[in-house]
Formats: structure tokens, sequence, C-alpha cells
């Protein structure tokens, strides 16, 4: 048992230095959906019991400190195999879900930050922090699933209240460009000049 105990460790750790390498040379290491979601935009948890989305790093991650943590006890403890188990396992799930947690942020923030401008112009938003003349503020909207908090400045160079609703007109150099909506949808409502009369 102490062998088994021993390998899971061995092969956790090496698994979860190799993804740790590859994560860190593409960006992210996405995971596949398995027993449960994180938590939607709103708060409310879609998954069993709230565990994380499955993800087989943070399974490795489990099996390394399981392995790690049973194999200790067992030989430096009186408390037995059955003991080594639960304790392993024990602390084990909390790393497995902390772990589980970070990749999917690290999933969904990759995903939010590669929205291309197309796809945020025209989005309504609401100013978080108020926007002062050809200042910075906050912007709040919702996008692919899931609240984004961004910098704005107005298009037009002026103040807007916190509160307001405004409609991104682009994205530029990691902030929004926006313009109040009443105003943009009243522009959209003018007809466009008749062609002059012809002889």
């Amino acid at each position: 048992m102490e062998t088994f105990l021993l390998g899971c460790f061995v092969v956790g750790l090496l698994f979860s230095l190799a993804s740790a390498f590859l994560s860190a040379a593409n960006g992210v290491l996405e995971g596949g959906e398995g027993l449960a979601k994180l938590k939607t935009p709103t708060g409310e948890s879609t998954g069993h019991f709230g565990l994380p989305t499955f993800n087989l790093s943070a399974f490795m991650v489990f099996l390394t400190w399981f392995g790690g943590v049973s194999w200790i006890t067992l030989v430096t403890t009186p408390l037995g195999l059955a003991g080594s188990l639960v304790l392993g396992v024990a602390l084990g799930i909390p790393a497995y879900t902390v772990v589980s947690k970070f990749f999917g942020f690290l999933a969904r923030s990759h995903t939010l930050r590669n929205l291309a401008d197309d796809e945020l112009m025209g989005t309504l938003a609401r100013v978080s922090v108020r926007i002062p003349p050809q200042g910075v503020g906050e912007i709040v909207f919702t996008k692919a699933e899931a609240q984004r908090v961004e910098g704005a400045q107005s298009a037009a160079g002026e103040a807007i209240a916190k509160g307001t609703e405004v409609v991104i007109l682009g994205y530029d150099n990691g902030l929004a460009r926006v313009e109040v909506a009443s105003a943009f949808f009243e522009q959209a409502d003018v007809p466009a000049a008749l062609p002059p009369p012809q002889n």
C-alpha cells in the first residue's frame, strides 16, 4: 500500500508540473466540463453540491496531495491505513477545489479577453464609476454569459454619470469608447436627408 500511495504522489506531481509548464506556455489550460459548473455571473451555482468544474489537472493535484499526505501519515504516525487515507482525502479535496476554480477562472477570462471589437460594438452597458470629461470611468455589462467590468471613456469627451446606460462604440487600448444610450438611439432614429428634387 505504501508503494501505491507513493506512486499516486509521484504521478500526480509529475503531471501537475507538466500541466503548469503547458499552462504557462499556452496562457491557459482548459478543463472539460464534468460533475458541475462554476457559479454563474448572478452567483447561482448550477452544479451539484457546489462542486467546481471537473478538471484533469486539478484531479492530479488532488492525487498528489492524497498520495503524499497518506504516505507520510502512514509511515510516520500510528493512525494506520484507514486514518491515513481519510486524512489524505480530507486534504486533497480542498486542493482540488482551489485549483479547479482557478483554471475555470482562467478559461473564462481567456474567452472574455479574446472578444473582438466587433463583438463589443453595440453592447449595452451601465456606468458603474462616473466617467469625467476627457477622463476614464468604469462600465459593467454582460457578455458570453458572464459579467464583465471595463474601463471606459466617453466618445464625445463629456462627463457621464454613474448609473447611466451607455452603448459601446469600440474598444481601444484597453478602454471602451461609449456613448449615452439615449443619445445614441436618438441619432439612429433621425431619418436621412432627402435628396434634392430633380427637375
